[in-house]
């Protein structure tokens, strides 16, 4: 019996600890609407409604970016961490309307003095200095850095201007960098810093498919494989799915999701998007989408892909999602249309769920 008792004292802290509570803080709305603040997943609240909603993040994990109006008329942005502490006043990153999101405890922040960036830790000390033109997040001890390169301004093609909306960089180079600062590789040819590589999933020594994985050797001696989500899908779209479409003359349902998101509307500027069940689609849809491939393999339509790198999602309705919450997968936006056709009439979304991708949305 004693024994007993010591296996159920020894199991009882095991059972309690790997149950990991959501230490998360998440948004909640005053009561017009015009201003969020942060509770925990027991619903208290941690940061009082006070901070503007326009581009502040939903989730507050361990630092965000807010801002807040002032008693003197004035608004303030800094980085705040859950212990309160305030930092970064001057040195927000931001670019195309979108604050910097932590990441791997490191939050990117700018010196506008010298126009480069570097990262804080969440408790605002600077862990990597602001050396560079650009930086990519940190994820799972790694980032892409962008340098030595010139700002181009594309609303006026001018090198070297801070006066515009849309800027980028030009003749620099990029590199993958570790927690140390470390430079463990360059990306040798910039179109290589493509947006088709997932540069946060990625395999350390390990045997990969180099039709899938782009591969680079760190100065730490180690091989570093990343996945590309785009060779992913071409290569099952050539070797499985197109041969399909061939031998039975008709898109298979096997290649369909259960649910299907469709734009009921045929007003492109008044979109109208549901679900419909697999059966109930292809009862109404299978021509057009046979008719559609067809066209692809005649060589009528030429095929146009690229992962959805920056917002993965698919057009599910928020009370309508399935029960296997498909927004973090693998998608990849799929159009197939005529030569110098850039309408997305045709459009479709593949999810890769297991193994295979499926159509979760289609015309």
């Amino acid at each position: 019996m004693k024994n007993i008792f010591k296996l159920i004292w020894i199991l009882v802290p095991i059972f309690f600890f790997s149950q990991k509570k959501d230490t998360n803080w998440y948004a909640f709305y005053n009561q017009d609407s015009t201003k969020i603040g942060f509770k925990d997943v027991d619903g208290n609240i941690k940061q009082p409604a006070k901070f503007e909603p326009f581009m502040t993040e939903q989730i507050f994990k361990k630092v965000i970016a807010v801002s807040e109006d002032l008693s003197s008329g004035m608004r303030q942005t800094y980085y705040l961490n859950k212990d309160g502490k305030i930092f970064g006043k001057d040195s927000i990153y931001i670019f195309d309307f979108e604050y910097a999101s932590e990441s791997d405890g490191k939050i990117k922040f700018k010196d506008y003095k010298s126009d480069r960036v570097g990262f804080f830790n969440v408790d605002g000390k600077v862990v990597i200095p602001a050396i560079y033109d650009d930086a990519g997040d940190f994820h799972n001890g790694i980032a892409v850095i962008y340098k030595n390169g010139k700002r181009w301004c594309y609303d006026n093609e001018t090198t070297n201007s801070k006066n515009c909306e849309h800027y980028g960089w030009k003749g620099g180079k990029s590199f993958v960098i570790n927690s140390q600062n470390r430079e463990l590789f360059q990306i040798a040819d910039r179109t290589d810093f493509s947006y088709s590589i997932n540069y946060t999933n990625f395999k350390i020594n390990e045997k990969v498919d180099k039709d899938v994985y782009t591969s680079y050797k760190g100065s730490d001696g180690n091989i570093y494989s990343f996945y590309s989500p785009e060779k992913d899908f071409e290569k099952w779209f050539n070797i499985k799915f197109l041969p399909d479409i061939k031998k039975n003359n008709t898109v298979l349902p096997e290649y369909f999701y259960d649910l299907i998101s469709s734009d009921d509307n045929d007003n492109q500027q008044n979109t109208r998007w549901k679900n419909h069940k697999k059966e109930e689609y292809l009862k109404n849809k299978q021509q057009k989408i046979d008719e559609i491939f067809r066209k692809l393999l005649s060589g009528e339509y030429k095929k146009n892909i690229s992962w959805e790198n920056s917002m993965n999602y698919s057009y599910f309705p928020e009370n309508e999602l399935p029960k296997e919450d498909l927004r973090n997968n693998t998608i990849i936006s799929f159009l197939p249309r005529k030569a110098n056709d850039f309408s997305a009439i045709n459009s479709f979304q593949f999810t890769k769920i297991g193994n295979q991708f499926y159509i979760t949305s289609a015309p």
